[in-house]
């Protein structure tokens, strides 16, 4: 009897951040996986994630009006929030959200000879407990010394055969 292996990735916001911003060939990169990756791979985000999203793209946005001389007035205001809004929308129409708890809390912490930043290590922690196959990311910080694979968006497209 084979035992069949699922194919599964926890997604970070780094990944969700490029394609909403479209960060260079980042924004590419992501959009590739998860074109590819969809229906096929069973796609996982943290809780905390879209909230990180959801404060990071009003962040940008605002950021990006003030430097092209605008002004944040309540339609504006109003108008990056409905931005925000639909990117964590369609986070949530492509993966599947998970929560840390106190178990993941708690691996976390025993993590921290490995992982020296607690958000990091909880990361790990909740693609452990979902039983991720690897956490899709950009971040390097993510890149050594972990008891999951970490893998950019290229890299798991590769690696998944898609």
């Amino acid at each position: 009897m084979s035992t069949v292996i699922k194919k599964s990735a926890l997604v970070d916001e780094s990944v969700w951040l490029a394609l909403s911003l479209d960060l260079d060939q980042r924004g590419e990169e992501a959009y590739r996986f998860l074109t590819a990756a969809t229906g096929k791979v069973d796609l996982y985000v943290t809780a905390a994630c879209l909230q990180d999203v959801w404060n990071d793209l009003c962040h940008v946005l605002r950021h990006v009006v003030v430097k092209e001389g605008g002004v944040i007035d309540d339609r504006i205001e109003a108008l990056i929030a409905s931005i925000a809004w639909d990117s964590v929308a369609f986070v949530r129409d492509v993966a599947m959200v998970v929560a840390a708890g106190p178990v993941e809390a708690e691996r976390a912490e025993a993590l921290r000879d490995l992982q020296a930043d607690y958000r990091e290590a909880l990361l790990v922690a909740t693609a452990e407990a979902c039983k991720a196959n690897c956490i899709v990311t950009f971040e390097d910080s993510l890149q050594d010394c972990l008891p999951i694979r970490c893998l950019t968006p290229l890299d798991a497209v590769r690696a998944f055969g898609l």
